[in-house]
């Protein structure tokens, strides 16, 4: 759809130009001899009008299929990471640039003698470059405007917060979360439908990491505003973006448990250390590693299964073993066994901070 538009409004800017350049052709003496000469053919005259129109046109159409395919991917790499408002302000300026451009017509009408080719370009090219100046210093003040009107809370001041102030249902999405993704399975299933607020440091963290160089770290980035988007379109959701004022380089984890404490609210994370200082501040916190972890099934003592060890273990003769769900299965005297399925039966499960261990022996027999 989007190759379709831009192909279909490079053809219509052919058609106009097209049109511009006959009208200045008709003016000049080369096309008033063949006027005067074939004033009786009036088909001629109709194709020749035709034809200018029709091969700028047609040139302009068939630039447009390789301008499309740099436009599509522009709109992947560029438009994609820039937030609807910005998008929106760029789009206005432009009409803006274009429209207020138009004024000046007369102006440029006026200095071109008429006739001339070459001054026709001059006014093309001063109309064009009148109207990149107008778009490229109206963006900002566009931008700022619509972003001021756009509903957002400003924790700068308190009586803005205290809708929020002891709301247990409200929390603060950490920055791993989004790259994480596993909260999108969560709100789709309705296990997690609290009021959901994204800090602006935390947008830009999101930000940063998907211009990142590095093309890993900038796929995970980009993943992750993705997840936010998708978030944002769940309409039993309520998912907000926070105002704070912070620019610049800032901590992001203080920053959080700073606001989670001034607004009441909780924090949704996987990172460990965040949950360990949010505990000492007394900030409630819900780690999606623990939910991964306490959704997996319990294996009581002495509960059989079977396994396949893939690699070893750090304990002697141990091997590895994992269950569908990445639970770590540790048999042991089972090192020769790796690449085998064998039977084994559970001793004891040890849950920790990174997720849960299985410790086995294999059956006799």
């Amino acid at each position: 759809m989007f190759v379709f538009i831009i192909r279909t409004f490079i053809t219509i800017i052919g058609i106009i130009l097209g049109n511009l350049l006959l009208f200045t052709l008709q003016n000049s003496r080369f096309f008033d001899d063949i006027i005067n000469n074939y004033q009786s053919n009036s088909f001629l005259i109709n194709s020749i009008y035709f034809g200018v129109v029709f091969c700028v046109a047609g040139i302009f159409f068939l630039l447009s299929s390789v301008i499309s395919t740099h436009l599509s991917e522009f709109e992947r790499n560029y438009l994609k990471n820039k937030s609807s408002s910005r998008v929106l302000a760029e789009i206005i300026a432009l009409i803006l640039g274009l429209t207020v451009s138009l004024l000046f017509m007369p102006l440029l009408n006026f200095i071109s003698p008429k006739g001339s080719l070459f001054s026709k370009l001059i006014m093309i090219i001063l109309y064009l470059l009148i109207c990149a100046i107008i778009t490229k210093f109206s963006i900002n003040p566009i931008y700022n405007h619509i972003k001021s009107k756009v509903s957002k809370i400003d924790i700068s001041y308190d009586d803005k917060i205290t809708n929020y102030n002891g709301n247990t249902k409200t929390f603060l999405i950490d920055t791993n979360i989004f790259i994480d993704g596993r909260i999108m399975k969560l709100a789709e299933n309705h296990i997690i439908t609290s009021n959901l607020l994204v800090p602006d440091f935390v947008l830009n963290e999101l930000q940063y990491i998907a211009d990142s160089s590095d093309d890993l770290l900038r796929k995970k980035g980009r993943r992750g505003l993705d997840i936010l988007k998708n978030l944002q379109s769940l309409e039993y959701l309520e998912l907000k973006i926070l105002d704070t004022n912070k620019q610049g380089k800032v901590n992001v984890d203080s920053l959080l448990i700073k606001l989670a404490n001034q607004i009441g609210a909780g924090i949704i994370t996987n990172d460990i250390n965040l949950c360990k200082i949010a505990k000492i501040k007394d900030v409630k916190t819900i780690n999606i590693n623990s939910v991964a972890s306490a959704l997996k099934p319990e294996y009581l003592q002495g509960e059989q299964l079977t396994v396949k060890p893939i690699k070893k273990g750090k304990g002697h003769l141990q091997a590895l073993a994992y269950l569908d769900d990445g639970t770590m299965i540790v048999v042991e005297n089972a090192e020769h066994l790796i690449g085998s399925e064998v039977e084994v039966e559970v001793k004891e499960s040890i849950q920790n901070a990174q997720g849960k261990m299985i410790f086995t022996k294999l059956l006799e027999g």
